[in-house]
């Protein structure tokens, strides 16, 4: 699991986002899913061929997460973090 925000400044309401490409090396996801601690939304990352590496991922001042779908207690059923549709595009603002 990979925690990322922006650190460069103080937090602001700002939601704005910046798309970045990610390459951790040593680490591996299988199953990979884009969190967004702010809102909760979760959302499952399209699969690459490098496991370790994303593209296109919304970063901003607000934590954010990476992580292997099986490692987090979501609840399917629930309104926002459905992770049983079709992955979500990541170039697109959060709500």
């Amino acid at each position: 699991m990979v925690a990322l925000w922006f650190r460069d400044d103080k937090p602001t309401d700002s939601d704005a986002r910046t798309l970045v490409d990610l390459t951790f090396s040593g680490a591996r996801f299988h199953e990979p899913v884009l969190v967004d601690l702010l809102t909760g939304e979760v959302r499952a990352l399209p699969r690459a061929e490098v496991r370790s590496a994303f593209s296109q991922i919304p970063l901003y001042d607000s934590p954010i997460l990476i992580a292997e779908k099986s490692a987090l207690p979501i609840d399917a059923t629930a309104p926002r973090g459905s992770l049983e549709a079709e992955p979500g595009d990541p170039t697109r603002p959060l709500p």
